[in-house]
Parts: structure tokens; sequence; C-alpha cells
């Protein structure tokens, strides 16, 4: 389906099942009372201006999301299934649910993205990269899997509980981690906080495990 700079908008709400969808270019898809669905067996291409946009809940199945510089925004629950693929909100892209968003994914690459959301669940089993990104929860924040995580500059913070599982996770060069309640990052090998890394928690503990930390 190619909806290069087009609009498809459905009132009482809008399913697309196809291969792949090309929303490039400011192309458009919406619901504005009810639920916005993507069904896809190959990629979705929503960059450049790309949009998605529900009143309702967003459903996003694809093998690939490349959402760079694009928007995917839900008024409901949004849920991004991108299992054994890549999820690509670099270069300015933006996320955004005013309800709970579960992200399950090989990859999450947000270097310069934003990504906010009230719960957060993130489902990831080889890298999130949040270098100069934004990762914001309104409620708890919970990263699960065996991601490497680049948070060089990088913000994770959450308004709740913040909790990290991961292979390891590099906070450096300014780097935040911070939680209103509880933070535990639980890692396979380092946790590198170096050159001015933040991690904290506002009103309840912080719980590290990891291999080995470097605090310089």
């Amino acid at each position: 389906l190619n909806n290069q700079g087009g609009l498809v908008s459905g009132w009482q709400g809008l399913s697309v099942t196809a291969d792949t969808l090309d929303n490039r270019n400011n192309g458009t898809l919406s619901s504005r009372e009810g639920d916005l669905q993507v069904a896809l067996t190959g990629g979705l291409d929503n960059s450049a201006g790309g949009a998605l946009a529900s009143q309702g809940r967003l459903s996003v199945t694809a093998a690939n999301l490349d959402n760079r510089a694009g928007l995917l925004v839900s008024a409901g629950q949004q849920q991004l299934d991108v299992r054994g693929g890549i999820l690509d909100n670099s270069q300015g892209g933006r996320i955004d649910s005013a309800d709970a968003l579960h992200v399950q994914a090989a990859r999450l690459d947000n270097r310069d993205g934003t990504l906010t959301a009230g719960p957060i669940t993130l489902n990831l089993a080889n890298q999130l990269d949040n270098r100069q990104g934004k990762l914001v929860s309104a409620a708890d924040l919970q990263v699960q899997g065996t991601a490497a995580v680049r948070n060089q500059a990088g913000q994770l913070l959450s308004q709740g509980r913040l909790e990290l599982a991961g292979a390891s996770l590099d906070n450096s060069d300014k780097g935040t981690l911070a939680a209103n309640g509880e933070l535990i990052a639980r890692l396979e090998g380092a946790l590198l906080n170096d050159r001015d890394g933040l991690i904290n928690s506002q009103d309840g503990a912080v719980r590290l495990s990891a291999a080995h930390l470097s605090n310089q």
C-alpha cells in the first residue's frame, strides 16, 4: 500500500491489512473516534513526516517500523509489535501515547527521538539505543529482555517506578536514569556511569546489579 503524501481517515475507526505500507512524506492514517489498527507482513515506512494518529487505541504489527522524523500518536493505548525487527524512532521521530505503551522489538533506535506515554513497557532482544534521546513515562517504566542499553547523553525518566533488565548499560556522558519511585537496574554485564552520568531516585530506593560498575 502506497500512501506517500496521502490521507486515509476513518470516522469510527480504521483497519489496514497489507504486505507493506509506505506512508512517507507527510502521509497520514488517522482514526477520528475509534481505534487504528495496522497489520503488515512486511515493513512500515512512516518516515519524513509520516503520521499514524488515533483518538482511540493504536496497534501496529510489522516486520520493521521506520519512524525517523515521523509521528505515532494515540489517545488510548499503543501497541507496537515489530518482534524480530527494528523500530527506528531516530532523527526527531516521536511516539506519544496518552495511555499505556507496549513495544516488542529486537532493537529500538531512539537516537535524537522522543518517546512519551503513561506506563511504558519495552521488551527488547538486542539493543536500546537512546543516545541523545528522550524516553519519558508518566507512570512506571519497564525495560525487559536482553538488550544492551546505550543512553549516553540520553534520558530514561519515570514519574513512577523504573525497572531495567538487560545485557549492559552505558549511561556515560551526562546520561540520565531517573525515577520518582524505586529504581532497579539488573544487568548481566557492565554498568558505565562515567563523565557525569546520573542515576537517581527522588523518593524510592536505588538497586543496581551488574558484573562491573564504573562511576568515574
